[in-house]
């Protein structure tokens, strides 16, 4: 098991679950205010007949424990075994045993905090105001601002607009009559929707960090020898293998930070590779690696005394610079080196990179190298497949011991194994984004349709179809979810940038490139467009079907 990598999604899988419980958080103050809104006659009778504002809240606030505790009841189970499924899962990819699955009470108690106060702290705002209106507004109310119609610059502005339809413009109109419910709906669906974007531009962002990574590296096969071997000869019997099209002879030696009075340690997990420290070192005039240069330079021929660590190394030593002498143990004996460059090797473990003749005179084993780099002629992975299954027989038919084999596709795919995690759980946390931003809007959309049942009981009786009615209202959820998206994409570009740096750093010790992925903005913008249609569609069908008698009755 890699630790970066699961501190790296679990982190990712927090910070997401802050951001849905912020969103529902909102979602929670938008019905509250919704049902407020609806019942606001009710108050009104209420404290007619002696109710006093304190025992009004309390209604609502039992109210609201008792939905939050039904709730609860319901997502207990439920988290309980998603998250040991997703345990289970995260285990058979990266071949671990889960021992137990018993969970902490703090995580239980947690889920209860979250779930009974947070939908009551988010409601306060909402429910003051709504058990605090007086007995004349609480009866005056009409679903409408009290202000009239022009009294602002953007009343203007929508007044000032001409050649459209005139269904359209009053849907746009009615959009902003309730204008503190249209930003809380705003801000849940544009937050909703940066989330969106997020999780899948972070998922472009790690495929493109990844795809780099592959560039720079332009061998098929890495093989590492047990013991040094003379590499003259080796790269010759590999050169002869049938499909080799290239071999190049690079040293290798387990190394470890040598500091006086202290002991030195390689520190690896078992399969030799996570959290170990190594000099490799290629021919100076090697092509088969290019790596991104971050500070300094890379090797050149002659440099007998010169090291390129990569920025694994770097985040271990976060304070060596480009002309430092550091000191690596060889074999146990300590050697100097002088730091002439920094790369960033992504999905590498931390490397330090010497030219293949100041290794050798370092372990005292001229022409001999412990590690082979092939590259195959055909491109097809079968044949590849072929080819370095004859390599490792030639090998072996020469006594020559290996360590290890380690092919492109094998590399790719252990890398890949770890991406599914994040990418699934990405994604599965971006639909529930959506999801909750399309409830918030469904629940604003209800809200405003009962607020204005008796005006379309009035557009009925001076001759308003049902197709009329039905199109302002649709109108008016496709446009807010449409202004939406508007706030929704600059928003997710920091969003994108922060959690890219945060899982960046934690996986591969360097932020994620940032990619403003063109497929996630439309992607939502079909997203919102389709659902806030369908979140309309319902209230928008119930207010079409309205009588006459119904709407003017209604109260």
């Amino acid at each position: 098991m890699q630790l970066p990598w699961m501190v790296a999604i679990l982190l990712l899988l927090l910070i997401f679950s802050f951001m849905a419980l912020a969103l529902s958080a909102i979602l929670v103050a938008t019905m509250i205010s919704g049902l407020l809104a609806q019942q606001i006659r009710q108050i009104g009778v209420m404290e007619a007949v002696g109710a006093r504002t304190r025992q009004i809240a309390a209604l609502y606030v039992v109210m609201i424990l008792l939905i939050s505790a039904a709730a609860l009841l319901l997502a207990l189970p439920l988290s309980v075994a998603a998250g040991c499924a997703f345990a289970g899962e995260v285990a058979s990819l990266l071949n671990f045993t889960v021992y137990s699955d018993a969970l902490p009470w703090w995580v239980f108690a947690s889920q209860a905090a979250a779930g009974l106060l947070v939908p009551l702290l988010v409601a306060l705002v909402p429910l003051s105001r709504g058990s605090r209106v007086t007995v004349r507004q609480a009866i005056d109310d009409h679903g409408v601002s009290r202000d009239t119609f022009g009294e602002r610059g953007l009343d203007g502005l929508l007044g000032a607009l001409r050649g459209l339809d005139r269904v359209l413009l009053l849907a746009l109109r009615n959009s902003f009559r309730r204008r503190a419910r249209l930003v809380l709906t705003l801000t849940l669906l544009a937050a909703g929707g940066a989330m969106f974007m997020t999780g899948l531009n972070v998922s472009a962002m790690w495929d493109r960090n990844l795809a780099n990574a592959f560039a720079n590296r332009r061998y098929d096969l890495d093989v590492r020898l047990s013991h040094p071997e003379p590499a003259a000869l080796l790269v010759a019997r590999i050169g002869r293998v049938p499909g080799v099209q290239h071999v190049e002879a690079w040293g290798y030696a387990p190394t470890a930070l040598a500091r006086p009075g202290a002991i030195d340690v390689v520190r690896t997990y078992p399969d030799g590779g996570h959290a170990s420290f190594s000099l490799r070192a290629p021919p100076a005039t090697t092509t088969l690696v290019q790596l991104p240069v971050i500070a300094g330079r890379w090797l050149e021929p002659g440099d007998t005394d010169a090291v390129v660590l990569n920025h694994m190394v770097r985040a271990q030593l976060p304070d060596v610079a480009v002309g430092d002498t550091i000191s690596l143990s060889i074999d146990g004996r300590p050697t100097a080196w002088r730091v002439v460059g920094i790369v960033q090797d992504v999905g590498s473990p931390a490397a330090a990179y010497v030219t293949d003749q100041a290794l050798e005179d370092a372990i005292g084993r001229p022409g001999h190298t412990r590690g082979l780099r092939v590259v195959t002629a055909s491109r097809d992975p079968a044949a590849r497949g072929d080819v370095i299954r004859a390599v490792e027989r030639s090998l072996a038919e020469a006594g020559v011991g290996v360590e290890m084999v380690l092919s492109d596709s094998e590399w790719r795919t252990a890398i890949g194994d770890h991406i599914a995690i994040l990418i699934a759980a990405l994604i599965f946390l971006a639909v529930l984004m959506a999801t909750v931003g399309v409830l918030g809007l469904t629940s604003t959309m209800s809200t405003n349709v009962a607020e204005r049942t008796r005006e379309f009981g009035v557009m009925h009786t001076i001759g308003g179809t049902p197709g009329t009615v039905l199109h302002i209202v649709v109108g008016e959820g496709v446009f807010i979810g449409a202004l939406s998206w508007i706030v929704a994409v600059p928003l997710s570009l920091p969003l994108s940038a922060l959690v890219g740096t945060v899982t960046g750093n934690l996986a591969f010790r360097a932020p994620l490139p940032l990619v403003a992925s063109p497929l996630a903005v439309l992607l939502w913008l079909a997203v919102v467009l389709v659902g806030s249609a369908a979140a309309s569609a319902y209230p928008a069908r119930r207010a079409s079907r309205l009588t006459i008698r119904e709407a003017l009755a209604y109260s």
